[in-house]
């Protein structure tokens, strides 16, 4: 049986310990309209936790945590690629990790995940009873009520770093000071540093930054209470130079036509576990494309949020931008009809593409930006 509600209504340490003490197994999806967590529990304890944020991925993790280093990660990146092994298994085969090694940061990466929940205001959530992993992976157990004593207490530091970052909207600089030359600060600490820049607000290096909000949080305020930073203002900025080029908005915007209409189509036909099951497409389409989709999430709808796939692309080289956003969203697309095929049937999705098929024709028909890429033959090829 699968439960839903608000944060607002049941808190997530609530929650987790119901999860808990009922002996659960299955999978926890929360989600507060930006981000989007899977958290699992088996016989009630935490075994995998998992997200398509940058600083939710154990290779980057990694580099951040000054475990391994950005060589040693691209390295492991392409035999993984070439091998279809698990990262962290690669990282063993290539020494970089001990097997115990490996387990304790795994560990580590599901708190941090987890942990950024409890500084969430607000949120939705749904507990999909007895589904696994995607993925086979190495189980990590976490007992829940330790989890959510560290968790409160991480709650705790938050409201101590708000009194310092009253606002995300705050823009810090460095605070001009000679007794501060001396100060001796960490290689983090120092990239921090170079994006307070008087102009940019918390929010836009939290977005700069591969650590998570809640760190580069900590560390800022760090920074702050010592006077080596100081907040110059509180506004409302955005440094998001969205330097892409009409059709590349445009083909995103056609593909979302597709894309909207099977996932509302699945969620009032299909099964009980089409929401997670369109996540889980996803989950895995980041791991395949991370230089696009890192940082990009599906609405409940199943479009993008296009500002965010905007601002990937933009540090993507001009001419590699098509292809790349094409291979995506038509690998998206094909994965989605197949989830169709399986949850609606043959017929029902004959009937889904027909009306694709509909929306789209009025689009084409047009004179349009798009015509020059051959965007409508390659999405036909997809939806026939």
């Amino acid at each position: 049986m699968n439960y839903s509600g608000a944060l607002r209504t049941v808190s997530f340490p609530d929650l987790l310990q119901w999860l808990g003490k009922g002996n659960k197994t299955g999978c926890l999806t929360v989600s507060n309209g930006i981000h989007t967590k899977h958290i699992y529990f088996r016989n009630g304890e935490i075994i995998y936790a998992t997200s398509i944020r940058d600083e939710d991925r154990f290779g980057g993790f990694l580099v951040r945590t000054e475990v391994i280093t950005e060589e040693q990660l691209a390295e492991a990146l392409e035999r993984h690629e070439k091998s279809g092994r698990m990262i962290g298994e690669t990282l063993v085969d290539m020494r970089l990790l001990k097997e115990e090694e490996l387990s304790r940061q795994l560990k580590r990466l599901n708190k941090q995940i987890i942990f950024d929940v409890f500084t969430w205001e607000d949120g939705d959530f749904e507990f999909f009873d007895g589904h696994k992993p995607p993925i086979e992976v190495e189980f990590q157990v976490l007992n829940v009520s330790q989890i959510v004593e560290e968790g409160e207490k991480k709650v705790e530091e938050w409201a101590d770093i708000r009194k310092l970052i009253p606002s995300m909207n705050a823009v810090l600089q460095i605070h001009e000071d000679e007794s501060m030359r001396n100060v001796v600060l960490s290689s983090i600490e120092f990239q921090l540093l170079a994006l307070c820049d008087g102009v940019k607000t918390v929010v836009d290096i939290c977005d700069e930054t591969t650590l998570s909000d809640f760190e580069t949080c900590r560390l800022l305020a760090g920074m702050i209470s010592t006077d080596f930073l100081e907040i110059r203002a509180v506004e409302k900025k955005s440094t998001t130079d969205h330097t892409v080029n009409r059709q590349i908005v445009r083909l995103i915007e056609i593909y979302q036509v597709p894309q909207r209409i099977i996932v509302e189509k699945l969620e009032i036909d299909g099964g009980p576990l089409t929401r997670l099951r369109v996540d889980e497409i996803y989950e895995e389409t980041t791991y395949r494309f991370p230089d696009l989709l890192a940082d990009t999430e599906l609405r409940g709808n199943g479009t993008f949020q296009k500002s965010a796939l905007i601002q990937r692309l933009s540090h993507i080289p001009q001419k590699k931008r098509m292809p790349i956003l094409k291979e995506t969203l038509g690998y998206i697309l094909t994965q989605e009809l197949k989830l169709a095929r399986a949850e609606l049937g043959r017929w029902k999705t004959k009937s889904l593409i027909k009306e694709v098929r509909a929306e789209l024709k009025p689009i084409f028909s047009k004179e349009d930006s798009i015509a020059s890429t051959n965007a409508k033959e390659e999405l036909e090829q997809v939806i026939r």
